[in-house]
């Protein structure tokens, strides 16, 4: 049997579909598929899919109309044929050892998941950043389990679909697919909802996923975000770990979490009606470490200043109160309890 499907949405990929291509076949581990979804693509991606497909018999391309990042997974999905689903996309690209890593924990621990760690890096300045967990070894998010969860989760471990290897037995079973109509979040949505259902998650403290951001600027994963997304997503990981009595322990976490989405997209909200989407008692739950933050989620709490905050185009430029003595002004004010 066929160890590992390797599923590859393509749009307008030309200028790095070679690159992740080239970084799955050079695998130290032989024993995989990939299946490439062009979807709709205007360039010579379709092209190039069709090309390896018909070097490689390993590799199968299939075409369709656009229908966006979740629809495509789903049709590659519905191809597997290996005993576990990993998803790629088509602007990033992995370490030669990650499927000899992945099969090596699946020999000793047979899991329906394996969470690995994964490297952002910018080709254009050269710089990274390494997210990983910190220990390796099984788990399954029980109340034992809890803290873990929200390590993993401020960390991006449990936010993407990538970096990560789903056994494909629990996803048919329980005929877990991409919610077409996420238009963002949709990776998060995934995971929630398959780790509701699996038995075994392994985490591996390895980082083999090679992250690009923003290198193809008409890359799937790059779309308008609708910020009432980021609501569905706050209640669906809610769901989830209340399920597993986990809330109590990871509601901060996941309001740090959703406080960071608020402040990233700050520019996105300057509208009243943009601003009502926002969950106040998630950002009241949340206790950010960063000085930047703190003034921050002051200032959203305070509905008389509030609008102040999407003055600025990204929590950056909320500077510490040492560095900036009107943000210190706000925090003294702020902090009195007339205001909290």
């Amino acid at each position: 049997m066929t160890r590992f499907t390797l599923v590859v949405p393509v749009y307008n990929a030309e200028e790095t579909i070679n690159r992740l291509l080239k970084s799955i076949l050079e695998q130290t581990y032989k024993n995989y598929q990939i299946i490439l979804v062009n979807d709709g693509s205007t360039d010579k991606s379709g092209e190039i899919c069709d090309m390896y497909a018909e070097k490689y018999t390993n590799i199968r391309a299939v075409h369709k109309d656009n229908g966006g990042l979740c629809a495509a997974r789903n049709q590659g999905m519905a191809l597997a044929q290996g005993e576990y689903t990993i998803f790629l996309d088509s602007d990033d690209y992995v370490e030669p050892e990650m499927l000899s890593g992945w099969n090596e924990i699946i020999i000793k621990q047979n899991p329906d998941c394996i969470i690995s760690g994964f490297k952002r890096r910018n080709i254009d300045t050269g710089q990274e950043k390494i997210f990983q967990a910190e220990r390796a070894g099984l788990c399954r998010f029980t109340e034992e389990e809890g803290a873990l969860f929200g390590k993993l989760y401020c960390e991006y471990l449990l936010t993407s679909a990538w970096a990560k290897a789903f056994k494909t037995k629990v996803i048919t079973e329980n005929q877990i697919r991409y919610k077409e109509e996420m238009l963002f979040g949709e990776d998060e949505y995934f995971c929630m909802d398959f780790f509701t259902h699996s038995k075994s998650n392994y985490i591996d403290s390895n980082s083999y996923y090679i992250y690009i951001k923003s290198e193809n600027p008409n890359a799937l994963t790059n779309k308008t975000i609708d910020f009432n997304f980021y609501n569905i997503l706050y209640e669906r990981v809610k769901q989830f770990c209340e399920e597993r009595s986990i809330w109590k322990g990871n509601k901060i976490h996941v309001a740090n979490m959703y406080l960071r989405a608020v402040l990233n997209h700050a520019t996105k909200l300057k509208s009243q009606q943009n601003k009502s989407l926002i969950n106040y008692i998630a950002i009241r739950s949340s206790k950010p470490v960063r000085s930047n933050h703190k003034i921050a989620k002051i200032l959203l709490l305070t509905p008389f200043f509030r609008h102040m905050i999407f003055f600025f185009k990204n929590s950056h430029t909320i500077k510490k109160p040492r560095e900036d003595k009107i943000a210190w002004f706000f925090i003294l004010v702020f902090s009195s309890p007339f205001f909290i």
